[in-house]
């Protein structure tokens, strides 16, 4: 699967190049330069969003078990927070962490299929990082409370 004519500082591991996730993961992390530079606006600056730590918790350990209800719910909470911001020409990045990345962008690929979604492992050390919301589920929690409140 890895072509070892490939000028690569430290080859993978036999593990990881057998696995294509892991093997993806491995090349997109040596990207960091490109990725960066891929994704960063104006002043190379990285405009993304950032899972709330709960959610991110509960991808890492389950996505694969994620109920139909619970993955509408993260697709609604992703799309609340898109549709708050003024559209740019520049889509914001989702930024997460490496076990997270993937499985979160398949469960809004659909949805969202041009929204990149990072890990912290794929950024060069000098990027800039400027967070301009946080998509959680507590939020989709806090609405529906609010809305009971208000009907009674």
């Amino acid at each position: 699967m890895l072509d070892p004519r490939l000028p690569l500082q430290e080859p993978p591991d036999r593990d990881v190049s057998q696995d294509r996730n892991a093997l993806t993961a491995y090349v997109r992390t040596r990207m960091k330069r490109y990725l960066s530079d891929e994704f960063s606006g104006s002043g190379n600056f990285l405009v993304v969003y950032l899972l709330d730590a709960q959610l991110e918790t509960r991808i890492a350990q389950r996505a694969s078990e994620l109920e139909d209800a619970e993955r509408s719910r993260i697709i609604s909470a992703v799309r609340d927070e898109v549709s708050s911001l003024p559209r740019t020409g520049h889509t914001p990045a989702v930024l997460t962490t490496l076990t997270v990345r993937r499985p979160f962008r398949e469960l809004i690929a659909d949805e969202f299929p041009r929204m990149p979604v990072l890990c912290y492992q794929e950024l060069s050390p000098d990027s800039e990082i400027q967070p301009i919301a946080r998509i959680s589920l507590q939020k989709d929690a806090d609405r529906a409370r609010s809305y009971r409140a208000l009907s009674r």
